[in-house]
């Protein structure tokens, strides 16, 4: 049989759409992909779209797709086929928009084509079908209880009946399923005009089933105590985990708070910034890491996805995305280059860094956990990421198996990124009101130069938190050496990083909170804080030990060498590592100094975050581009100057660099003898409001790799 070919696609708007052939339950599935519609012009063809999980892409089958009176197979992923199965009518065709079959995946230029057109696709469409996957053997019964569990006059009473556990688990596992992991499916569910949930042979509206899973999470505490009392399950309270932290509730949340509509249903704003949807959506995962950005473009309110204005088959340059902050200047616009999928990772990553930091001004980007490793296609390891691209290693949660989440790490420092750019609930202000400086090497030369200060040099380091349990070192190392007296107030308030949740100040209960729940432990031992967490009556105390969960979950304690000043640092801290400001970040940063010379080899970057010998890639030099907007940082625009020159007013400065250091004030500043890898963020008490600023320290480039 001939292989299937694609005719070409011809005006700016136009898609394929699926028509899917009636069919009995077990005949074959056959379709055509003859009906084309035009998604940026009235009328519409009407269709619905698919909204699945792509699965083990090495499980394939095959669809009969007739085109010109002949028939031809189409390989498609098992997950798929099901998908198409369950959605078929027995008796009249089904119209139907499915990205893996109406996009030409081979053909790159069509894909940033109709990726661009992936916003107005499920705007547009009637419906989406979300495709759950087959049924198993408690999906029936989860489906069936979402529907109950809305009734309101009942939600107690099942809250509160013990015979109700299994049940709840079969919510429970519904919700971990694997479509809930995945990244597009923000965007195709926050854009659906309505949307229908099949799993095997049942269905559910998405309204419901949403509903249901904010009914559970706002229980899940009283939920918990079922199961502690349910000998079938253990006894155990945390048997369904940590439910609002799942991908599920997490989905329900952001369709919920990404638009301001109208009463039509019309989106008429867009509430949150790129880099809050990028850092705060971690838990959704895309199969190719470049999705990572592009799957959330069209969501962000500072930006906006223009149509293509061509043909896919004649367009040739990627497509440019334009930031929509009505703060700015038209002129001064940031850009993000566009979605184009012949670019590296690294490309992309870096064209977000670009504008996140352009739109914030802030480069506490760099200590929040957002990227995705990309995986080498030729022997599956890990590529290398520069230090300043924060992985996914660093969450505070992550995903087993099992689908269950679970902390593994504690909470950024930064905090989340702002919904906008106001700035107003930033936890802290170490680098004071210094603007961000930043410049970028070439696009694939992982290099960028910020400047800022060195504080101090980390002179001796505690055990690391394992699990959020306090070492039993860590008090004497604080300078507590009584703990039948309140512990000093540079401890106690380092163990909470000086904050309770939501930002506010500690409470005036801490010290004394703190003291008590050292007494718990046993004499000489470590603090094992989820254990005294779970047997404690004390609101306080649980309180008070769940906040520093929070802060020092595989963190270390430190003092500095010079200042003694007492702090907490990432796992991976060394004695001689530097504590430093960079200016536009809000916390304090541990670098490590490396001599360029005497390293003949980056590292490679393994899933736990850790470090171990690679190839090096490229050499010491580099095109270093310095963008300045306004008095802070942007990024390209379209104006641009020439190598070697300055423009005036809105700039852009583009300065070879190799290992002389010449010219420019800032040069001076620069070593060219070393280079620096960003560990991580830190606490350092004392130093988080701006006071490093004061301390006289020379300002200095960092050359960041």
């Amino acid at each position: 049989m001939d292989s299937f070919s694609y005719d070409s696609l011809d005006a700016p708007g136009e898609i394929r759409i699926l028509t899917l052939y009636p069919g009995s339950k077990h005949s074959d599935i056959e379709a055509s992909l003859s009906v084309r519609t035009n998604v940026l012009e009235e009328p519409i063809w009407p269709y619905e779209a698919v909204s699945y999980f792509w699965g083990d892409q090495t499980q394939q089958s095959t669809i009969k797709v007739l085109q010109q009176g002949s028939v031809y197979e189409i390989s498609v992923g098992k997950n798929l086929k099901g998908a198409l199965r369950a959605l078929r009518y027995p008796r009249r065709k089904r119209y139907l928009w499915v990205d893996a079959l109406c996009i030409d995946q081979r053909n790159i230029l069509e894909r940033n084509h109709q990726v661009l057109l992936m916003s107005k696709i499920y705007e547009s469409a009637e419906q989406v079908c979300v495709w759950l996957g087959e049924k198993s053997t408690d999906s029936s019964l989860a489906i069936e209880f979402a529907s109950r569990v809305i009734e309101l006059e009942h939600t107690d009473s099942l809250v509160e009946d013990p015979t109700t556990t299994k049940k709840w688990a079969a919510l429970s596992a519904m919700m971990r399923r694997q479509w809930f992991s995945r990244r597009w499916i923000i965007q195709e569910l926050a854009l659906a005009r309505s949307a229908v949930i099949y799993c095997g042979t049942d269905q559910l509206d998405w309204s419901t089933f949403d509903f249901a899973i904010a009914l559970f999470v706002s229980r899940e505490n009283e939920i918990g105590a079922l199961f502690g009392k349910s000998e079938e399950h253990g006894n155990y309270s945390r048997y369904l985990g940590e439910p609002h932290t799942l991908g599920a509730n997490l989905l329900a949340e952001a369709t919920t708070s990404l638009f301001r509509r109208n009463w039509r249903g019309d989106i008429v704003n867009r509430r949150r910034s790129l880099e809050s949807l990028i850092c705060s959506l971690t838990t959704f995962e895309a199969m190719d890491p470049r999705d990572t950005i592009y799957a959330i473009l069209s969501l962000a309110s500072d930006v906006q996805l223009q149509p293509p204005s061509q043909s896919p088959r004649t367009r040739d340059s990627p497509f440019e995305v334009q930031s929509s902050g009505s703060d700015r200047d038209a002129e001064e616009a940031v850009v993000f280059p566009g979605i184009d999928y012949s670019k590296s990772v690294l490309e992309i990553y870096t064209d977000f860094i670009k504008f996140a930091v352009g739109e914030s001004h802030s480069l506490d980007i760099l200590c929040r956990p957002w990227a995705p490793a990309p995986v080498s296609a030729e022997d599956g390891t890990i590529l290398k990421m520069p230090s300043w691209i924060t992985g996914l290693h660093g969450c505070p949660f992550q995903t087993r198996g099992d689908g269950q989440s679970e902390r593994v790490n504690a909470d950024c420092l930064a905090g989340p990124s702002e919904t906008s750019h106001s700035h107003t609930n930033i936890t802290y202000g170490a680098s004071g009101s210094r603007k961000a400086s930043i410049e970028f090497g070439d696009s694939n030369s992982g290099i960028i130069f910020v400047d800022g200060l060195v504080i101090d040099v980390v002179g001796c380091k505690e055990d690391t938190a394992i699990a959020g349990n306090i070492p039993q070192g860590w008090p004497r190392f604080g300078g507590w050496k009584d703990e039948s007296v309140v512990p000093p107030e540079e401890f106690w308030r380092t163990l909470v990083a000086n904050r309770h949740r939501d930002s506010k100040d500690p409470p005036p209960c801490y010290p004394q909170t703190c003291m008590y729940a050292f007494q718990q432990r046993a004499k000489g031992a470590d603090l094992i804080t989820s254990d005294i967490i779970g047997n404690q009556t004390s609101s306080h105390v649980s309180d008070f030990l769940r906040r520093v969960q929070a802060v020092i979950w595989n963190r270390r304690l430190l003092r500095t060498r010079t200042h003694r000043f007492l702090g907490l640092g990432p796992k991976r801290t060394k004695k001689g590592d530097l504590v430093c400001v960079l200016f536009g970040c809000s916390v304090p940063v541990i670098l490590r100094r490396i001599p360029k010379t005497a390293t003949p080899a980056l590292k490679r970057r393994d899933s736990s975050g850790d470090l171990s010998d690679c190839k090096v890639v490229g050499g010491e030099t580099v095109q270093r581009k310095r963008i300045k907007m306004g008095g802070s940082v942007g990024l390209p625009i379209a104006k641009s100057g020439k190598e070697g020159q300055k423009e005036t007013g809105l700039t852009m400065q583009i300065v070879s660099r190799t290992n002389s250091i010449h010219t420019e004030a800032s040069n001076s500043r620069l070593d060219p003898h070393f280079y620096y890898e960003l560990i991580g963020e830190c606490y350092i008490h004392g130093l988080m409001d701006g006071e490093g600023l004061e301390l006289g320290k020379a300002q200095q480039t960092f050359e960041l790799r």
